[in-house]
């Protein structure tokens, strides 16, 4: 790839924040059980900016994977909302 500032070539890198699969897996564990940023920096041993930074590229991602919106016909049993 290239560089747009400075116009050089390099390489990217796989693994943007290098740490461990098993730590990723217990940040995004974390994170999808909703917990503060505290509670996470108390459990994982990190610094407050790398897990950010890691936050951020998971919110990134999810809001790549957003549904479409649904436009179809949704059929409700009336039982089912009370009404008699």
């Amino acid at each position: 790839m290239k560089c747009k500032n400075c116009k050089k070539y390099f390489t990217p890198h796989k693994n943007l924040i290098k740490i461990s699969r098993k730590l990723l897996k217990q940040i995004i564990s974390e994170f999808d059980l909703e917990h503060p940023t505290n509670v996470i920096l108390d459990r994982v041993n990190i610094s407050k900016y790398k897990l950010l930074k890691i936050l951020t590229l998971i919110r990134m991602e999810m809001a790549k994977d957003v549904p479409n919106t649904f436009s179809g016909i949704v059929e409700v049993d009336e039982t089912y909302i009370g009404v008699d």
